[in-house]
């Protein structure tokens, strides 16, 4: 196994795996299927890719989270934290709003306005 790929595979890993497989997606469960010490693959990731393993997951939950916002207006937003692996909802929507400078909800309305052609 080549160092230089790993966090190549598992960026490709995680970016194909499906949802209901990537709720429970942890470091530890990518060391395990890559079969290194999860340590190591933090390490590894970081000095290749300059962000955390973490991190990226973290942002692949929210970007995943924002296209459900979009598809399945009938899901509560503490249901779309839950189906991403967050353990708590108020913390996936302060996480939300740091990234997005909205919380989930506020910006399903701004989606359902603008499909909507209503003005703002």
């Amino acid at each position: 196994m080549k160092n230089s790929n790993l966090s190549d595979r598992v960026l490709k890993y995680v970016l194909n795996c499906s949802n209901d497989e990537f709720q429970s997606l942890t470091v530890s469960k990518l060391a395990e299927i890559f079969k290194v010490n999860r340590c190591y693959l933090s390490r590894r990731f970081k000095n290749d890719k300059e962000f955390t393993i973490c991190e990226f997951l973290v942002r692949e939950k929210l970007f995943r989270s924002v296209g459900i916002l979009k598809e399945d207006t009938q899901l509560t937003i503490k249901e779309i934290s839950e189906k991403m692996g967050f353990a708590n909802s108020n913390y996936f929507i302060r996480i939300f709003k740091r990234h997005f400078g909205t919380t989930p909800g506020r910006y399903r309305e701004f989606i359902n306005l603008k499909l909507s052609g209503t003005a703002i």
